[in-house]
């Protein structure tokens, strides 16, 4: 398979570029810290990752990964109120699949990313059953690194960036001022994708593409006390087959990719 999809050589870059895009995240939400409440939560999930070529699965990951995050509300005004998230992420999954010269491999891939989203969230809170149509923006940006990044063992380092809009709702019940029960959903229509590379072909060292945009899920469910949220969640990644780049002697792009997340989330309340 002479069709070389994902690659970037520079760990550090990638590595420094997640951990300031996380740093942006947390100068969002820190108006949320200085609310009247705002969550510290943790995320435990099962992550997997599929990319596909010409109806052809290239590969699958599996696996594990851990976050922790900050959220909520920055102002609130009569009818409506602005939340503000941010979180960060890491975990190592199994990998099965096949180098960019179409080699099986059978490795790990690490990850490391982190996102910010900003919404505007309608109707005031009241006591009883409540819907509260959500929309605003998010961006995230994550680094995929297989075996490690060595190049021998047929590893790389793929960056992703992701730009989308937020379109959903809050579904909450409110039995009483400190129990409540909720379902929060949102359409994420993607708005600008970009993957980066960083690898020696030939006279080629760095390059980018941009996978085709999708609509994707996110859901939430759970409850909250006066102090404590445990809620479990389930979000869907989708990206069509980027454009195409000539690097001889190699055709380069991102095949069409799918994941998926399902965990829980605690968090307690300030």
């Amino acid at each position: 398979m002479n069709k070389f999809f994902t690659e970037y050589g520079s760990f550090k870059k990638t590595f420094y570029r997640a951990w300031n895009f996380f740093a942006a995240a947390l100068l969002l939400a820190a108006p949320a810290a200085r609310a009247e409440t705002f969550e510290v939560y943790m995320r435990l999930e099962k992550f997997t990752w599929e990319e596909f070529d010409a109806g052809e699965r290239l590969l699958e990951e599996s696996g594990p990964r851990v976050g922790i995050g900050l959220r909520g509300t920055a102002q609130s005004f009569e009818r409506w109120r602005m939340d503000l998230r941010a979180d960060g992420f890491l975990g190592r999954v199994d990998y099965d699949g096949q180098t960019f010269a179409g080699d099986p491999i059978r490795d790990n891939t690490d990850y490391i990313g982190a996102r910010g989203e900003v919404d505007a969230v309608l109707r005031p809170p009241a006591q009883g059953f409540r819907i509260h149509p959500r929309f605003g923006f998010g961006a995230r940006y994550w680094l995929r690194r297989l075996a490690e990044g060595e190049t021998d063992a047929g590893g790389y380092d793929e960056g992703w960036f992701m730009l989308y809009a937020r379109l959903g709702a809050d579904v909450v019940w409110t039995v009483d001022p400190k129990t409540r029960f909720f379902v929060n959903f949102a359409r994420r229509p993607a708005i600008y994708n970009r993957t980066w590379y960083n690898i020696r072909i030939q006279d080629e060292e760095t390059f980018s593409l941009e996978p085709g945009r999708e609509w994707t899920w996110d859901v939430e469910a759970g409850w909250q006390t006066d102090r404590y949220t445990f809620a479990v969640f389930y979000e869907t990644f989708a990206f069509k087959q980027s454009n195409s780049k000539i690097v001889p002697p190699l055709e380069v792009f991102q095949p069409k990719s799918e994941g998926q997340s399902v965990g829980v989330q605690m968090g307690v309340l300030w």
